[in-house]
Parts: structure tokens; C-alpha cells; sequence
């Protein structure tokens, strides 16, 4: 059973991608899966975000549908009313000489529209919120300073950080001080995606950039298939996504000691009200529909992880339908919110009454 469920799901993301059925899945049409079952609603009308994260007003979600690994179906991000259960696409800022974050490492900003896939909300230490994004039109992480137009979020480009040749991008997060990691999965090695995707060992890493100091390799974070990030509030410690291997592991952020490990077949990564890490991951089989415009309804679990003991204790599993192959999970005030990687849904469910608790 070693690496099956995340190689079920590099297959159907790879196929979707290549037949062009991950456009065709993110057109916002009603699903037949646009429903209420039990105590999880399906929100239909855009595309399913990949990966979301919370706006600091804590009333928005910022959306990030996946438009394939190697940008080749651009969507644009959205911006979620937890209030209204409405989305719309975030709204840019446009300046004709706008401040940079970066190390002058883009000549252009990505456009409106671009292929984002992972992203991550943080303040930065001066005061500014800001949102990174993976972009695969450039394998590059786009930094926005997340501002106010007309009463809501809106984004303002402030740079980028290009990743080293051949790099397969997949989920970033924050560092103190204004760097970053992003996680590349697979070094191919001269393979095809596919091939390389299914190797067992250790396939891909984090990069790690720092401000004047450019891109390196973070010790300790050499893993298969590695997919989320996240590190804790200080900078001290770091929790990897073990796509193919299915754990979460810590590490030292100084040392790349490994401090600790559970099994958690792991996605994306976000942090919950409490402090807790959560983790979501497809939790069973893949059915025949997750490659093609049917709905994808896996089973997959949200997972909430103490960062201290990682002790690992099932927050919500959601099994048939109104959605599966669920990706991310986040938290606000008693509902979960959840994203897949294909669909047109997303995922609201009333913890305050979740058995699964």
C-alpha cells in the first residue's frame, strides 16, 4: 500500500492535465454534487480551490484553483464571503511603479490571471499582510501585499522569486524576516512527470530564498514527493507534506534534525484557530470518475496535528457525497471549510455538529 493513494491522485492530476479535463472540470457550472448532506453543504458556481488560506479581515477566503503542474489552464484566484457564501475573482492593484519585496527577480508582475497553485497568508514583521503564491507559468513565487479597495481584499503585486531550472512546484510558506520555502516534488532527472512521480526515496526537497541571499536547498527536508508546507509562528520548526510516503514530518528549521513523524497521508497544510496544524489528504481509493468531468468523490479526511506532540486526532472525515478528494482545510468559527483539486465546489461543514469531532 506504500505510496498508492498519492500515486492514484499524481495520475488523475496528470491525466486530467494532459487531456485537458482540468479546464473543462473548473468551468462553474452546477454540479449534480451541489448539495447539503448531513452537515456539509457544497457551495457550487467557480472552480475548486486547490489550496485556501484566510484573509486577515477573517470574513474572506482567498481561493486557489489548480490549473494543472505545468500552467498550462490558468485560473484566476477568488476571493470567498464566509458571510454571504459568495466568490468573485480578487481584484488587483495596479501601479505603475509598485515597492518590491523580492531581489528584482521579475521583470513583470503574472497578470490577473495566472497559474497559481499553492499559497500562504502572512504579517509581515513591518507591519504589511502579504500572500505568496506558486505560479507554474514561471515555477516562481509571486509575493502580493494584500490591501483594501472599494470595502474588500484586493492583492498588489510587490515581486517574485523564479525556483531553479526544472523545478515542480507545489505548496510555500512564510519565514520570519521576509524569505520563504516552496517545496519542489519531484526532481525528474530526465524522466517523464509521470515516471518521476511514482519513483520511491526521496524525490524532491524544499527550496529555501532569503532576502539578498538568493535560493538554497533547506537541510534536513529531502523527502518523496514533497508537498505541503508550513512552519510554526517563531521560525523554529517546519512540517513537511510526505506526498508519497503519507507522513507529516517535522524538522529543526537550523538544523534539519527530524523531530517528529505520524502518518497522515498529507496534502496542504493550514493552521487553525487554536494553533493547531491542520492536514487534509485523501484518505481512500480513487473512483473511475476523478478522471473525467464527473464529480471526484474520494473520501478524505481534515486532520488536526499539536505541533508540540504531533499527536494527530481526526477532525472531519467526509465519505460519499456532497464532494471528495478533499485537499485543504480551513477554519472559521464553527465551519470547515474544504477544497479539492478538481470540481467546481467547495466544501462548508457545521463542526458544531460533526460527530466525527
Amino acid at each position: 500500500m506504500k505510496n498508492h493513494k498519492l500515486k492514484l491522485l499524481a495520475t488523475a492530476i496528470l491525466t486530467l492535465s494532459s487531456v485537458g479535463l482540468m479546464a473543462e472540470a473548473a468551468k462553474p457550472v452546477e454540479q449534480p454534487n451541489c448539495a447539503t448532506v448531513g452537515n456539509a453543504q457544497a457551495i457550487c458556481g467557480f472552480p475548486a480551490p486547490e489550496d485556501i488560506d484566510v484573509m486577515p479581515d477573517g470574513k474572506h477566503l482567498l481561493l486557489s484553483p489548480f490549473g494543472g503542474l505545468e500552467g498550462e489552464h490558468p485560473l484566476p484566484l477568488y476571493l470567498f464571503d464566509t458571510e454571504t457564501l459568495k466568490a468573485e475573482t480578487i481584484a488587483y492593484v495596479k501601479e505603475n511603479a509598485p515597492k518590491r519585496w523580492d531581489d528584482n527577480g521579475c521583470e513583470s508582475n503574472p497578470g490577473d490571471v495566472f497559474a497559481a497553485h499553492g499559497i500562504d497568508i502572512s504579517q509581515r514583521q513591518d507591519g504589511p499582510w502579504q500572500l505568496l503564491a506558486v505560479n507554474h507559468t514561471r515555477e516562481s513565487v509571486e509575493m502580493f501585499e494584500i490591501v483594501e479597495q472599494q470595502g474588500k481584499p484586493a492583492l498588489a503585486w510587490r515581486g517574485c522569486v523564479v525556483m531553479p531550472p526544472q523545478s515542480q512546484l507545489n505548496d510555500v510558506a512564510a519565514l520570519p524576516g521576509g524569505g520563504l520555502l516552496v517545496s519542489h516534488m519531484v526532481e525528474l532527472n530526465g524522466q517523464d512527470m509521470m515516471t518521476a512521480m511514482t519513483r520511491t526515496g526521496d524525490t524532491g526537497n524544499l527550496w529555501r530564498w532569503l532576502p539578498g541571499k538568493g535560493v538554497d536547498k533547506l537541510p534536513g527536508s529531502d523527502t518523496n514527493l514533497t508537498n505541503g508546507v508550513a512552519v510554526s509562528k517563531d521560525g523554529r520548526h517546519v512540517f513537511i507534506a510526505e506526498g508519497g510516503e503519507g507522513f507529516v514530518t517535522k524538522i529543526d528549521y537550523a538544523t534539519g534534525e527530524e523531530l517528529g513523524k505520524v502518518k497522515a497521508f498529507p496534502d496542504n497544510f493550514s493552521w487553525a484557530p487554536d494553533g493547531k496544524l491542520l492536514v487534509t489528504g485523501i484518505s481512500g481509493p480513487l473512483p473511475e470518475t476523478c478522471f473525467t468531468t464527473g464529480p471526484c468523490l474520494a473520501p478524505f479526511k481534515v486532520q488536526s496535528i499539536d505541533p508540540d506532540t504531533m499527536k494527530l486526532t481526526v477532525l472531519h472525515e467526509q465519505v460519499g457525497p456532497p464532494m471528495g478528494a478533499g485537499t485543504v482545510g480551513v477554519v472559521v468559527g464553527d465551519y470547515l471549510y474544504a477544497g479539492s483539486f478538481v470540481g467546481n465546489q467547495l466544501l462548508r461543514v457545521d463542526l458544531s455538529s460533526d460527530t466525527e469531532k
